[in-house]
């Protein structure tokens, strides 16, 4: 469990230091490379695929990768790494909402959206399953059902948000979430039109 915790906040810490810093997301990539003669690739790609892994790691483990991905020191879709990623994000996103996590299920949407955005290699090797669909329509029309009644208005705003955006990417490539929208839409527009 410790050493869990210490991999958690190492890549929370990575994480902050990649940021929008390519040099030193440079300089981490040939450090880890140096000293542990792995690439960075495979150090996130062997995070992603343990199946016994808190969903912290996980989900720092995708992030560190997009992070890398935004300054260039690694391609978005590096062929090892971006499945997993892909995949422990849709995954993540599905889970059920414990209140206290819903941040980082906004940015679990937020880095899927970065991925995805303008990227159809991508597009086409992610697996949108239908619990995801139906979690982005329960954030977007009924976000109290998955969270707690003294939510702030604002963190209800920001998933509605970022799940409007991911379905405007998802649908720009699969014309089957079109159809999923337009339906949703009508029925909400039913449900309002009967109050």
């Amino acid at each position: 469990l410790t050493s869990e915790y210490i991999v958690g906040a190492c890549l929370k810490l990575f994480c902050s230091l990649c940021y929008q810093n390519a040099f030193i997301a440079q300089q981490l990539h040939d450090t880890i490379h140096t000293e542990t003669n792995q690439t960075l690739c495979e150090i996130i790609s062997s995070l992603l695929t343990r199946i016994h892994r808190p969903v912290v790691i996980s989900y720092y483990a995708a992030k560190f990768f997009v992070n890398l991905c935004k300054t260039k020191v690694l391609s978005a879709d590096h062929p090892s790494v971006s499945l997993e990623s892909l995949t422990t994000l849709i995954h993540l996103c599905t889970k059920s909402i414990i209140n206290k996590c819903v941040y980082l299920y906004i940015e679990c949407l937020d880095t899927l959206i970065y991925l995805l955005n303008g990227n159809s290699t991508l597009h086409h090797i992610a697996m949108y399953t239908e619990q995801l669909l139906s979690k982005l329509f329960i954030y977007i029309f009924t976000p109290t059902k998955v969270l707690d009644e003294h939510v702030d208005e604002s963190v209800i705003v920001q998933i509605r948000a970022s799940s409007l955006t991911l379905l405007a990417v998802l649908s720009s490539h699969h014309e089957d979430i079109k159809k999923r929208i337009a339906e949703q839409e009508s029925m909400a527009f039913f449900f309002l039109v009967e109050f």
